[in-house]
């Protein structure tokens, strides 16, 4: 894999930080003095496994179920009502919701 990446400035390579210190992936004679541009690059981050998405859906319903316990009947039914005459949402049981997430 070539390091040397040309958008727009004729010369950008690609490095990482370590321990503090940017090191290019290729090692490239720079010139004392030579004016140079840091810019972060978003990470990549790895596919979630099926466990690990599991793992999340299973930790956002306990997170959601412990704050559906503090809601009472009546703001459930009147946000029900508001959000489907409002915006024609209407809600969808959990199992749709697990499949939603896992699917994806």
């Amino acid at each position: 894999m070539s390091t040397a990446v040309r958008p727009n400035h004729p010369e950008t390579y690609l490095g990482h930080v370590r321990r503090g210190v940017i090191v290019l992936d290729t090692p490239m004679p720079l010139l004392d003095g030579a004016r140079v541009r840091i810019e972060m690059l978003p990470s990549i981050q790895p596919p979630l496994s099926q466990t690990e998405k599991a793992e999340k859906f299973r930790l956002l319903m306990q997170k959601w179920n412990e704050e559906d316990a503090r809601i009472t009947d009546d703001e459930v039914r009147a946000f029900q009502k508001e959000l489907e005459q409002e915006r024609g949402l209407q809600f969808r049981d959990e199992t749709d919701l697990e499949s939603l997430l896992l699917d994806n």
